[in-house]
C-alpha cells in the first residue's frame, strides 16, 4: 500500500511557481553587501562570535593549567565527533566534575559512578529502581563519550560558549534539558549509611496567642551544607506549627535538617518554643489570671450594681455585669471580688482568674503600669463604661504635651493634650471633638512659609511644635455639653481621690491654718494641679480656666446641673472655698476618725452630729437628753462628759476600729459558659459567649454572699497573625460598648435580676459618702513594738497577776508572736546576705560600665579582678576560658592606651593573641599601641591582619590612615592591588580587602576642590578599580553598609566605568533597594552593553520588582494602605482626571487656581499624562497634593519618554519610571492600592498598549515612531506583558465595598478611541480589563485617560470613566475635575464639579 504524505513547504513552492513562473535569485551587488555587513544583524553575529572566541580561549588557558598534557589544536573543531551529544545537557554535573578537568579525571569519575549505576551492580533491586538505574548509566555513558574524546570535548564546549554568548549579546536564553545528577544521588545514599547525626536544642519564644490560639512561625536558621567545593553556609527556612492549646516548651523536630557532617548524617533540629512573658496575664497550667486587678471605682460602695470590663490576651474581651456584693457592707474599703471563667483559659478545662477591687487605680510614681482594663459600678449596663475606674496609661505624662491652637479666623484658643508622636491627623481629630463640630467639617493645621500659610502633611508629627494655627470651619472655643461637662466634673473628682493630691490637699490645710499668705500660695497651686485635667477637654491648665469651667457646669444647659453633677460641683467647689470663714470644705475629713466610725456603723446618737471646723472655737456639741439642740462648749466640758478627747477615743473603741478597717473582705464568683457560643459575620468574624454564675453554691464563713454576676466573652483568632491585630482593636473599639449596654439582655436571668421601674432609684448615705480610712491610718515600727511588748512580757513572769491581767496576758502573747515573726525575717535577710556576698561580682560588667563612663583606672583595675576569677591559681589551663581571657586582656588593654600606657598595653594586647590567635580585635589593639610607639611597620602589618580577619569599618579606617602616614607610591599600589586580585580569586576576601585598602593608602590624596572625574587626576581609574574592587569583596562578606560605600566612591571616582555601577547595583540589591540598584545596572549597561554581570543584575532586579520586596514597596504599601481604613466613609469624595499637561503654562496655572482648602478631605486621581519631565512632574505632583488630601497617580506614555535633557541621568525608560515612584514617596503621592475610607479603596493600574488592540491588523507596525522617546531593556511588544506583572500583585489582593481603580490606557476595544490610521496599536490593551474585573468589590469603577474623549458607560457592572483635562497644544476649554465618588454612593453619571477649579 502507497503511503502519501503532505509537506506544506513543498505545496507552497509548486503553488508559487505555477503563478509566478522560475524566478532568479537575485545577488547583491558591492553596496548592498557593504550595507549588510554593517546591518545591526551582521553586527550581533560578529559580537557573539567575538565573545564566544573570548570565552573559548579563556577556557583552554585554565584547562592547560589544569592538565599540563592538554594541548589545544584548530582542527579539534573539524575532526568527527566520537558521540552526538545535547548541548542543552551539563554533561560535566552529570559526571560531578568541573569544566577544566582533565581527562584522568573524567575517566575516574566515570568508573567510580559505573561501579553503582551499572545493570551489573543492581541485582536485588526492584524493576522500577533497576530501570531508573539504567537510564542514570545511559546518562553517564553519554557523558563519557563527549568528555573523554578531546575534539569531541572541544566542540562541546565551543557549542555551549556560543550560546552563552548569544544570550549575553541578544537575550535568548539557551534550551536547557534536564538531565540526572548522579553525583548528588550517590552522595544522598551514602548519607543514608552513615551513623546519626547529633539532635540540636533551638529555644524560641512566640507570644502566648500562639499557644492560646494555634498557629505556625517562620524560623530562618543558616545550616552548614556539603556540595563540590566543600561545605558552604546556607539559609533554611523552618515552619514550626504550634497547635491551639498546646502546652510549654513545644518541641518540633526536624530530622537530618541541621548541619551536614563529614562523617556523619545531617544533625536533627529540635526547636522548643516557650512562651514569653505576657503583659496583663500569667500563665498558670490551664489558667489564664490576670496579673493586676480591676478598680471599680470610688462609687462601688453606693452603687447596687456593678459593670466592668477587661483585656487578657490579644483577640479576648471579657464585659462583666451583675448585683454589687458590696452595697450592703459598712465600713469596707478594701474588698475584693475575685472572679473565675469557667472554660476561658488556655484550654476548655481551663479559666480565666481576675480581681476587682474598690477605690480607683493608685496614681503615684511608683504605682506599677496599669493594664487595658476599665470599670464602673453603680448601674446597669452602660454603653460608656465610667472613666473613674480606669487607670491613667502610662504614657500620660511626661511624653505628652499640651498645644495651643489658634483660629486664624476666629482668633480663639483651644489647648489639647497630645502625645509627642501625634500626628497631624491625630490632632485635627482632637479639634473637632472638643469644638464639637458636625462630621463633614474641615479643620486645616497649617504652618507658616514664606508669604503665606501651608498646610501639614497628615502623617507629619508634633514633635517640638507647641504652637498651631487653624483654618477651617469656624468655631469659637469649646462647647461644653451635659455629657462633657459630667466627665470633667468625674475626671476633676478622680484626680481628687488620688494619694498625691490628698496629700498635697492636707498640707495646704495645714498650711492655711498656720499662715494666710503661705496657705493662699498653697491654694493656688492645689488649683493648678488640679487643673491639670482641663486640656483633655479643650480648656486652658490655669486656675481661671478651672473657675469658668466650674461656673459653666454651675449654670448647666439652661435648667442648672443635675443632682449627680451638683454632687461632684460641691466635692471641687469645697477645694475653691478653703481656708474662707465658716468653710466647711474639709467635710467628714475633718472629723475625728472615732465619730467617722460611729457615724458609718449607726452607733451615734439619733440626730446624728453636726461639724464645723476641727479645732474652732465654734464646735458645736450635743446637749444630753435633747438629742435636737447644740450649744457651744469649752474642751473642759467635753472632757467632763466623755473623758480625755472623748469615749469615742477609749483604747478598746479604737482597737475595735482597727479591726475593722484592717478586714479585707472578699466575694468569690465562679462563672460557667450558658449556652452554645453566637458567631457574630463582623470583620475580623468572632463569637460571643455567655457565662453566669447562677449554679455557684453559697460561700463559707468569712466570705460575702455572692450576688448574680453575668459575663459575656467576644473573642477571635485573628490575632494570631498581626494583621488581624489592627482589625480587631477597631472592632473592640465599636462593639464592646454596644454589648456592653445590650447584650446582657439576651439572658433571661441577668433581665429577671434587673429591678423594677420605680425601684430604680440610686442607693445613698445618709451621713454623706464614705471616707479613706487607709489615709490616716499612722504606722509605728514593728520591730520596736515587738522588743518593748516582749520585755513587757517578762516583767509579767516575774509579778504576780492583777486585776487587768488577762488583757495584758494577752498582749503579751501578741508581742510573743511578733517577735517570732521578727526573728523569722531578720534570719532569712542574714542568709540571704551570706549568699550574696558568695557569688563573685560581675567585674567584667562593671569595667564596661566604668569604661563607658570615662574612668579609665577603674575600668582597668575591675578587668583586671576579671582576669584573676577567670584564671585562679590551680586550675588546669584546659579549663580556662581562653575567649573570655582574651576579651578581658583586650578591654584591659584599650583602657590602658586612653592613658597613654602605650608598652602595658601592647604588652595586654599580645597576651590576647596568644589566647585568642587570629582574632581581629587583638591585632587592632597591636597596631594601634604600635602606631603610638612609633612602630609604624609593626602597626602597619598589625592592622593589615586585624582587616583580614575581621575586615571592619574601624579597622580599614586604620589601615588607611597608618599606611598613609608613609607617603603615596603608585608603583606599589599596582603590585598590591594584584595580591588582593588573586587573594579574591581563591576567595581569601578578608586578605583582598587588606590588600585593596592598602593599595588605596598609597594612592595621592585627591585635592579639595578637584572633580574625580577630571582627567586631571591621574590615579582616578585605579581608584575607581581599587574601590570597586574592595566593594566586592565586601559584598561576598555580606557587609553591604561598606560595600555600598565603596561603590558609590568608585562611581564619584570615575562615573563612566562599567564595573563601578555593576558593583553599585550589586550592594544596592543587597540592602533590598531593587529600584536603585535597577538604575545602576542599566547605566553600567549604558557604558559597556557586553557586560555579562550587569546584563544578569538588571534582569534580576526586572524578575524581582513586580514581587514589590524592596524595601521602598514594603514600607509603601504598609504605611499607606491602611491609613484611612478606619475613616468614615461620608467625610471623604473622591474626584479624577487624566491629561493634564502641567507643562504648558495654561494648565499649570488651572492647577494652581484649584481652591486651596475646599477638597482638604477629598482624593484626586490622576490618570496618567501629568508631564513629560521629572522636575516638571515634580512640581505638578507637589501642586496637586497641596490642594487635597490625598492623590493617586499613575504614569502615562508622556512619562516614559527620555527627554534629551534627560538622558544623562536615566539611561531607560523603566529607570524613569522607578525614580517617579521614588518622587511620590517623597511627595507623599499614592502609587499603590490604600483605603481611602471605610469600604473604599483606590486601585491604581500601570499599562502600557498592546498591538493586538487593533481588530482590524492586529501585529506592531516596525514604522511606527509613537513614543519613540521611550527606551526599554526589553522588546517593545512585552512591555503590556510586564506591565500586567507589575499589577498582578495589586489584583490579587482583598478588597471590599467600592474599588476605584484607574489605568493611563484604555482597558477595551468598544469604549471611545480614534480609530484611525495606526492609532489604535497604541491606544489600550484588552488584558488589562480582565485585572480590572478580577477586583473583587460590589460597587467597581475604572478611570482612564488617553483616548481625549468624555465618556462614562456602565458595563458588566463596572462603571468606565474618561474625563481629560485638555489638549496637549494648549487650547482655552479645559475641563474641571470630575466627581466619582460622593462619599456615599458612586456616582451613577460622573459630573464636572466647579468648586475651586473654574473652567477657562
Amino acid at each position: 500500500m502507497a503511503v502519501t504524505s503532505f509537506d506544506g513547504q513543498f505545496s507552497f513552492k509548486q503553488d508559487s511557481l505555477a503563478r509566478l513562473g522560475p524566478r532568479e535569485r537575485s545577488s547583491m551587488n558591492a553596496d548592498q553587501q557593504k550595507a549588510f555587513q554593517n546591518s545591526p544583524f551582521m553586527q550581533g553575529v560578529r559580537k557573539c562570535e567575538d565573545l564566544c572566541f573570548k570565552f573559548t580561549c579563556s577556557r583552554d588557558e585554565e584547562r592547560a593549567k589544569r592538565d599540563p598534557s592538554f594541548k589545544p589544536d584548530d582542527e579539534d573543531f573539524n575532526a568527527p565527533k566520537a558521540h552526538t551529544f545535547e548541548r542543552g545537557v551539563n554533561y560535566y554535573k552529570v559526571l560531578g566534575i568541573d569544566e577544566y578537568s582533565a581527562l584522568d579525571e573524567v575517566k575516574k569519575a566515570y568508573k567510580k559512578l559505573s561501579l553503582v549505576y551499572h545493570p551489573d551492580k543492581t541485582a536485588g533491586l526492584s524493576a522500577e529502581q533497576k530501570e531508573e538505574y539504567a537510564g542514570i548509566f545511559m546518562e553517564l555513558k553519554n557523558a563519557y563519550l563527549t568528555l573523554g574524546d578531546q575534539a569531541t570535548r572541544r566542540q562541546y564546549d565551543r557549542d555551549r560558549d556560543r550560546d552563552k554568548a548569544s544570550f549575553e549579546i541578544n537575550g535568548f536564553k539557551p534550551k536547557v534539558r534536564s538531565h540526572f545528577d548522579a553525583t548528588e544521588m550517590l552522595k544522598k545514599l551514602q548519607e543514608m549509611q552513615k551513623p546519626p547525626g547529633k539532635i540540636i536544642d533551638v529555644q524560641i519564644s512566640v507570644k502566648l496567642e500562639k499557644f492560646l490560639y494555634g498557629g505556625h512561625k517562620k524560623i530562618t536558621r543558616m545550616r552548614r551544607v556539603k556540595d563540590f567545593g566543600g561545605f558552604t553556609m546556607q539559609q533554611h527556612l523552618f515552619r514550626v506549627d504550634i497547635p491551639r492549646g498546646a502546652s510549654a516548651p513545644h518541641e518540633c523536630i526536624f530530622k537530618r535538617k541541621g548541619d551536614h557532617n563529614e562523617n556523619t548524617s545531617p544533625d536533627t533540629v529540635n526547636f522548643k518554643i516557650s512562651c514569653k512573658p505576657h503583659d496583663v496575664v500569667d500563665w498558670r497550667g490551664d489558667d489564664l489570671v490576670c496579673r493586676s486587678p480591676i478598680y471599680l471605682g470610688s462609687r462601688a460602695l453606693r452603687e447596687p450594681f456593678l459593670s466592668t470590663q477587661a483585656s487578657s490576651v490579644r483577640g479576648r474581651q471579657l464585659l462583666l455585669w451583675g448585683r454589687n456584693p458590696f452595697v450592703h457592707e459598712r465600713g469596707t474599703t478594701g474588698a475584693n471580688l475575685r472572679v473565675r471563667v469557667l472554660g476561658a483559659g488556655m484550654t476548655q478545662d481551663g479559666a480565666l482568674e481576675l480581681t476587682c477591687r474598690l477605690g480607683t487605680a493608685p496614681t503615684s510614681s511608683t504605682a506599677q503600669p496599669s493594664r487595658p482594663v476599665s470599670g464602673s459600678a453603680g448601674g446597669y449596663p452602660s454603653a460608656t463604661p465610667s472613666s473613674s475606674s480606669t487607670s491613667k496609661p502610662a504614657d500620660s505624662g511626661w511624653d505628652k504635651v499640651v498645644v495651643t491652637v489658634r483660629h486664624l479666623q476666629t482668633e480663639a484658643k483651644m489647648w489639647v493634650r497630645v502625645p509627642r508622636t501625634a500626628t497631624m491627623a491625630d490632632i485635627r481629630a482632637k479639634i473637632t471633638t472638643a469644638a464639637g463640630l458636625p462630621r463633614g467639617s474641615t479643620v486645616r493645621l497649617l504652618q507658616q512659609i514664606a508669604g503665606g500659610f501651608t498646610p501639614y502633611p497628615d502623617r507629619q508629627t508634633l514633635g517640638g511644635l507647641t504652637m498651631l494655627n487653624c483654618a477651617g470651619t469656624a468655631w469659637n472655643g469649646v462647647t461644653m455639653t451635659p455629657e462633657k461637662t459630667s466627665q470633667m466634673l468625674q475626671r476633676l473628682s478622680e484626680a481628687m481621690d488620688t494619694a498625691a493630691f490628698q496629700m498635697q490637699l492636707a498640707s495646704t490645710k495645714e498650711a492655711l491654718r498656720e499662715s494666710s499668705f503661705v496657705g493662699q500660695k498653697a491654694k493656688a497651686d492645689v488649683l493648678v494641679r488640679l487643673a491639670e485635667v482641663l486640656p483633655d477637654f479643650g480648656l486652658e491648665a490655669s486656675a481661671e480656666a478651672l473657675a469658668e469651667g466650674l461656673a459653666a457646669a454651675r449654670r448647666g444647659d439652661g435648667g442648672g446641673p443635675s443632682q449627680e453633677q451638683q454632687a461632684l460641683l460641691d466635692k471641687v467647689l469645697a477645694i475653691e472655698r478653703l481656708g474662707e470663714v465658716g468653710s466647711s470644705a474639709l467635710g467628714p475629713r475633718g472629723v475625728r476618725p472615732m465619730k467617722r466610725f460611729v457615724l458609718r456603723h449607726g452607733l451615734g446618737p439619733p440626730g446624728g452630729f453636726d461639724f464645723q471646723s476641727p479645732g474652732s472655737e465654734t464646735e458645736l456639741e450635743l446637749v444630753p437628753g435633747n438629742p435636737g439642740e447644740s450649744v457651744g462648749g469649752s474642751s473642759s466640758s467635753r472632757s467632763a462628759r466623755h473623758g480625755q478627747g472623748g469615749l469615742c477615743e477609749a483604747p478598746a473603741m479604737q482597737r475595735r476600729v482597727a479591726r475593722s478597717e484592717a478586714a479585707e473582705r472578699s466575694c468569690d464568683a465562679e462563672l460557667a459558659q450558658v449556652g452554645e457560643p453566637m458567631t457574630l459575620f463582623t470583620r475580623p468574624t468572632c463569637r460571643v459567649t455567655f457565662f453566669s454564675n447562677m449554679h455557684q453554691a453559697v460561700d463559707g464563713p468569712g466570705r460575702l454572699a455572692h450576688q448574680p454576676l453575668f459575663g459575656m466573652l467576644l473573642s477571635t483568632s485573628a490575632c494570631v497573625k498581626k494583621a488581624g491585630v489592627k482589625e480587631w482593636d477597631q472592632l473592640r473599639l465599636k462593639l464592646v460598648p454596644v454589648l456592653q449596654a445590650t447584650g446582657f439582655h439576651f439572658l433571661k436571668a441577668a433581665r429577671a435580676v434587673l429591678p423594677r421601674t420605680l425601684a430604680c432609684a440610686r442607693a445613698c448615705w445618709e451621713y454623706g459618702p464614705p471616707v479613706d480610712e487607709a489615709a490616716d491610718t499612722e504606722f509605728v515600727t514593728e520591730n520596736d513594738a515587738a522588743l518593748d511588748l516582749w520585755a513587757c512580757s517578762q516583767r509579767l513572769h516575774e509579778q504576780p497577776v492583777s486585776t487587768d491581767g488577762e488583757a495584758l496576758r494577752e498582749r503579751c502573747e501578741q508581742a510573743r508572736g511578733e517577735r517570732r515573726a521578727f526573728l523569722r525575717r531578720h534570719s532569712a535577710i542574714m542568709r540571704r546576705e551570706a549568699v550574696v556576698a558568695q557569688l563573685a561580682p560581675p567585674w567584667k560588667h562593671i569595667g564596661d560600665a566604668s569604661f563607658k563612663h570615662g574612668d579609665f583606672f577603674t575600668a582597668a583595675s575591675c578587668y583586671t579582678r576579671a582576669l584573676d576569677d577567670l584564671r585562679p591559681d590551680g586550675r588546669p589551663e584546659a579549663e580556662v576560658d581562653r575567649a573570655a581571657v582574651a576579651v578581658a586582656l583586650s578591654n584591659r588593654a584599650a583602657c590602658l592606651a586612653k592613658v597613654r600606657l602605650w608598652e602595658e598595653s601592647l604588652s595586654d594586647a599580645r597576651a590576647a593573641l596568644d589566647s585568642r590567635p587570629n582574632w581581629g580585635r587583638a591585632w587592632s589593639r597591636i597596631g594601634h599601641a604600635a602606631a603610638a610607639l612609633g612602630r609604624v611597620q609593626e602597626a602597619v602589618d598589625a592592622y593589615l591582619e586585624a582587616v583580614t580577619f575581621e575586615p571592619s569599618g574601624a579597622n580599614v579606617q586604620a589601615l588607611s590612615d597608618i599606611v598613609a602616614c608613609r607617603g603615596a607610591n603608585a608603583e606599589d599600589a599596582h603590585k598590591t592591588k594584584e595580591v588582593g586580585n588573586g587573594a579574591m580569586r581563591t576567595g581569601e576576601h578578608g586578605l583582598a580587602v587588606a590588600q585593596y585598602t592598602y593599595c588605596l593608602a598609597l594612592l595621592p590624596p585627591v585635592s579639595k576642590g578637584l572633580n574625580p572625574n577630571n582627567p586631571s587626576d591621574e590615579h582616578a581609574f585605579l581608584r575607581s578599580i581599587l574601590h570597586a574592587n574592595r566593594s566586592a569583596a565586601f559584598s561576598r562578606l555580606k557587609n553591604w553598609p561598606l560595600a555600598l560605600a565603596d561603590a558609590r566612591s568608585a562611581v564619584a571616582s570615575k562615573g563612566d566605568f562599567a564595573k563601578a555601577q555593576t558593583r553599585l547595583g550589586t550592594a544596592l540589591l543587597g540592602h533590598s533597594l531593587t529600584e536603585q540598584a535597577y538604575a545602576a545596572f542599566a547605566r553600567a549597561l549604558q557604558i559597556e552593553a557586553n557586560d555579562a554581570v550587569a546584563a544578569k543584575g538588571r534582569q534580576t532586579c526586572l524578575s524581582m520588582l513586580p514581587l514589590w520586596s524592596s524595601c521602598a514597596a514594603r514600607k509603601r504599601m504598609r504605611d499607606r494602605f491602611r491609613a484611612d481604613l478606619g475613616r468614615p466613609s461620608g467625610s471623604t469624595k473622591v474626584y479624577a482626571i487624566s491629561d493634564i499637561h502641567y507643562d504648558h503654562k495654561c494648565n499649570e496655572e488651572w492647577a494652581h487656581e484649584i481652591d486651596s482648602f475646599a477638597f482638604q478631605e477629598d482624593v484626586l486621581i490622576v490618570a496618567g499624562n501629568l508631564c513629560d519631565t521629572r522636575n516638571g512632574l515634580q512640581r505638578a505632583l507637589s501642586t496637586l497634593k497641596s490642594k487635597f488630601r490625598r492623590v493617586f497617580y499613575v504614569p502615562g506614555n508622556h512619562e516614559f519618554w527620555v527627554h534629551p535633557s534627560e538622558a544623562t541621568k536615566f539611561p531607560d525608560s523603566f529607570a524613569k519610571f522607578l525614580n517617579i515612584l521614588e518622587l511620590c514617596d517623597e511627595l507623599g503621592v499614592d502609587v499603590f492600592p490604600a483605603a481611602v475610607a471605610q469600604d473604599v479603596f483606590v486601585v491604581p493600574l500601570n499599562s502600557w498598549y498592546s498591538a493586538d488592540f487593533d481588530e482590524d491588523d492586529p501585529f506592531p507596525d516596525p514604522n511606527s515612531k509613537t513614543d519613540q522617546h521611550c527606551r526599554w531593556p526589553i522588546p517593545d511588544t512585552q512591555i503590556w506583558r510586564y506591565m500586567m506583572r507589575l499589577n498582578r500583585a495589586h489584583v490579587e489582593h482583598l478588597y471590599h465595598g467600592c474599588v476605584l481603580s484607574f489605568s493611563h490606557f484604555l482597558p477595551k476595544q468598544t469604549l471611545p478611541h480614534f480609530a484611525h490610521g495606526g492609532l489604535p496599536k497604541t491606544t489600550g490593551c484588552e488584558a488589562l480589563d480582565e485585572q480590572v474585573r478580577a477586583l473583587k468589590g460590589s460597587r467597581r469603577v475604572h478611570v482612564y485617560g488617553h483616548a481625549h474623549r468624555h465618556h462614562s458607560e456602565w458595563d458588566g457592572g463596572v462603571l468606565y470613566v474618561n474625563h481629560y483635562h485638555g489638549e496637549e497644544g494648549g487650547k482655552n476649554d479645559r475641563a474641571s475635575l470630575m466627581l466619582i465618588y460622593d462619599g456615599k454612593e458612586v456616582c451613577r453619571t460622573p459630573k464636572e464639579t466647579r468648586d475651586g477649579a473654574p473652567r477657562f
